[in-house]
């Protein structure tokens, strides 16, 4: 895949369409700033078809539920805050 090089009147053109009035010296600035974005798409582009990626990074997601004894009691009384057999958390959302 080739890229383009970007030009000065191609910028010209996109800050008319944006509205935005630039200097002389922001247009070649600019210039540089976008030929440099359009060199890196080329370098990835370019590499994209050598990296091959896993369709499945973690090969083993799934597993059959365990169910583990556990004491509620002593983790209610290990809470900063709780009431009767339920935890007490700040209030996150506001109820108007």
């Amino acid at each position: 895949m080739t890229i383009q090089m970007i030009s000065d009147q191609e910028i010209k053109s996109l800050a008319k369409s944006a509205n935005i009035a630039l200097e002389p010296h922001q247009i070649t600035m600019l210039t540089g700033q976008v030929a440099q974005v359009l060199n890196y798409a080329q370098c990835v582009c370019k590499h994209n078809n050598s990296i091959q990626f896993a369709l499945f990074k973690n090969s083993n997601i799934f597993r059959d539920d365990a169910i583990a004894q556990s004491n509620s009691e002593e983790l209610i009384e290990r809470a900063p805050q709780s009431e009767g057999s339920y935890f007490v958390v700040p209030l996150m959302l506001d109820n108007r």
